[in-house]
């Protein structure tokens, strides 16, 4: 038996609440690479223009994110009976692997500029510059990781982190025209490293989340432990055994066998269920659906019917 799924309604309005801050963010990411772009240029500093890229990038996966939003809130079908909710969790391992990329472009770029040691002191426009960009980018990874938790996306909160490398990688190049107007310009490369492997060090944590997700991982313990517990507090259930949880883009779907009296009817084995599927939809939070099988006491189920061949 099947327990009650959110409304299409709901879900759509949890992706509505994405795609709206995906496209605030993509609007930010356009004027600030304009401004650090035209700064790094006009002030001869190469970590404004290479941070002006960084945040162009920022468009590519507002776009990626945006799409996968927009696809994700699509309802059930003949081909998707269990929704769409995967391709967001794609979508997050696209983004965590843009980061990885960025990173190393970032971290190889100073090196090779440590190396060569060519260096130009830059003009106060793009201090400025990363000034406005570290405001905006940390605004704009506080505010995207706020909707990200509130609606459980998976994407959002990938996009939250490569706001924050942006706010990073402006910082690394706020000490770095800070160090060259003061005479030490190789500050510049060096600080620009070290952002960069936190970028990778970010990129890795969003990509494994997303693959063990896609991978049919189960969730965290304490959630499972949660559900047992509700579960168990019915007095009709005997016992409970075979909870498989699981993340479904941004809400958790499952499966559980429970172990009644064999002598109960239909209708009343009907009443247990529903009352499972209440307690648990409305005490843990992020739960979409969860299938509760009942299982006679004195009949082996599924499980030991295997075991016994």
């Amino acid at each position: 038996m099947h327990g009650p799924s959110r409304s299409h309604n709901d879900t759509e309005g949890r992706y509505r609440e994405g795609q709206r801050i995906t496209l605030i963010g993509a609007g930010v990411s356009l004027v600030l690479s304009a401004v650090q772009l035209a700064a790094g240029l006009l002030g001869r500093s190469q970590a404004m223009v290479a941070d002006g890229v960084h945040s162009l990038s920022d468009l590519f996966t507002d776009v990626v994110v945006w799409v996968g939003l927009r696809f994700s809130s699509a309802p059930p079908d003949a081909d998707h009976p269990w929704g769409h909710g995967k391709i967001e969790t794609l979508v997050s391992v696209v983004v965590g692997v843009f980061l990885a990329v960025i990173g190393f472009g970032i971290g190889s770029e100073a090196v090779l500029r440590l190396r060569e040691g060519t260096h130009q002191v830059p003009t106060l426009f793009p201090l400025l510059a990363a000034v406005l960009a570290i405001l905006s980018k940390e605004a704009m990874y506080q505010w995207t990781v706020r909707v990200a938790r509130r609606t459980r996306s998976q994407a959002l909160l990938a996009n939250a982190w490569h706001h924050r490398s942006d706010a990073l990688s402006s910082i690394a190049a706020l000490i770095g025209i800070a160090a060259a107007q003061l005479g030490l310009p190789w500050m510049d490369p060096v600080a620009a490293a070290v952002v960069s492997l936190f970028i990778i060090r970010i990129s890795v944590q969003v990509i494994w989340k997303g693959v063990q997700d896609l991978t049919e991982r189960q969730v965290n313990p304490e959630i499972l432990k949660q559900v047992q517990q509700i579960l168990e507090e019915e007095p009709a259930v005997i016992d409970v055994h075979r909870l498989r949880l699981r993340n479904q883009g941004g809400v958790i779907v499952g499966d559980v066998h429970v172990t009644i009296n064999a002598d109960i009817t239909v209708l009343e084995g009907h009443d247990i269920v529903k009352r499972l599927e209440t307690q648990t939809h409305a005490r843990v939070l992020g739960l979409d659906d969860l299938v509760i099988h009942l299982d006679p006491e004195g009949y082996p189920d599924e499980e030991d019917h295997h075991a016994a061949r």
